[in-house]
């Protein structure tokens, strides 16, 4: 599991998200913008939190 942040993202969810992560033990990688992340994630909305699970 990965979690990606939008740098842009509001700083409480930001924040959030990334201490949730780091006490799970997931790795956090930020993206550069929400628009950034839109894209990689090849959705129609700008988006602060993404996660990419593993597949079985």
């Amino acid at each position: 599991m990965q979690l990606y942040v939008a740098a842009d993202a509001d700083a409480r969810m930001r924040d959030e998200a990334c201490a949730a992560a780091k006490a799970a033990g997931v790795p956090v990688q930020m993206c550069e913008s929400m628009t950034a992340l839109q894209r990689m994630c090849r959705i129609s909305v700008p988006c602060a939190v993404a996660a990419q699970v593993a597949e079985d």
